[in-house]
């Protein structure tokens, strides 16, 4: 048996999620050794709005007219593309549903060290979690930003480093939010499915951080709720 994995996708613009899904599947999935690709949606904030890419229809034009339709094979249609080391099989269309994206805590540190192996431990207990990511390298974020900038004339900026929390801004900013003991922090972004999977996996992630010595607090980003409807306060997840 082949091992698998579970790919989540998150796209701001609705009408682009069709060529999106395209570029990242054909650069990165289909050109990767002994792949195939299926549709795992299992679950969505709004289930009924749920819709359709076909992805796998309109990558199978890399076949250049020797890819196969393949018929009674799985329960739904498939194409089986000719690769050089042998073939892709991609499901004919994917699902795609509301999800959400930003979910957020931060570890607020002693040192480097303790607050990153805090952040890995968190990383950890989250990676089970079904129907969330972490989609940052390693999950873990260590230049968290806000939203807006001092900068006036700057096209496309619309978010900056947080010198909120920036330890070395403690003396410099008015708002910082770093006591003298605090050296670093980190933050953990999550994107999901589900209200439920997001809570869960910030809950999970924030036990696994404070169980690490020289965390000294967690904390969130709140941004002044201008990154979206969904806020999910630390005191509300049941720690």
């Amino acid at each position: 048996k082949r091992p698998g994995v579970v790919l989540m996708f998150f796209i701001s613009n609705k009408k682009k999620v069709g060529s999106t899904m395209l570029h990242r599947i054909g650069q990165s999935v289909l050109t990767c050794p002994t792949t195939a690709c299926f549709d795992a949606l299992g679950s969505s904030l709004y289930p009924e709005k749920e819709f359709e890419v076909k992805t796998g229809f309109q990558l199978k034009f890399f076949g250049d007219k020797f890819e196969e339709k393949l018929e009674g094979v799985y329960p739904f249609t498939t194409w089986k593309i000719p690769i050089m080391s042998g073939e892709f099989i991609i499901q004919n269309s994917l699902k795609v549903g509301k999800g959400i994206a930003g979910g957020n805590f931060l570890i607020i540190g002693k040192d480097l060290d303790s607050t990153l192996e805090a952040a890995e431990k968190a990383i950890e207990a989250i990676k089970n979690v079904e129907n969330v990511i972490a989609p940052f390298p390693g999950g873990i974020v260590p230049s968290g930003s806000k939203v807006g900038t001092q900068y006036q004339n700057i096209p496309g900026l619309f978010a900056t480093t947080n010198e909120s929390y920036c330890p070395t801004l403690k003396d410099k900013v008015k708002d910082s939010q770093l006591r003298e003991e605090d050296g670093c922090v980190y933050e953990i972004i999550l994107d999901g499915a589900t209200e439920e999977a997001i809570k869960e996996a910030m809950k999970l992630g924030i036990i696994a951080a404070v169980k690490v010595p020289n965390v000294n607090r967690i904390s969130a980003g709140n941004y002044g709720g201008k990154l979206g409807k969904f806020h999910y306060r630390l005191h509300d997840l049941g720690l």
